[in-house]
């Protein structure tokens, strides 16, 4: 989709429920549904990654600076 490639996120959601609504058996809509998710849940991931690396490198400075 044109509006995944351009980072657009809200325009590429809107034209993807569009389409599903029009033909809910779209092979090429369902399959862009499911690389969306897995876009989506890649993303989460990775910002669960960073998360964790702060919330680490937090209480490691503060034990640091304790002493």
């Amino acid at each position: 989709m044109q509006h995944l490639q351009a980072k657009n996120l809200l325009s590429a959601e809107k034209s993807l429920l569009t389409s599903s609504q029009i033909c809910e058996s779209d092979l090429l809509v369902l399959n862009e549904l499911v690389d969306s998710f897995k876009n989506a849940l890649k993303v989460a991931e990775e910002a669960k990654v960073l998360i964790i690396f702060f919330l680490e490198s937090w209480i490691l400075l503060n034990h640091i600076s304790k002493k």
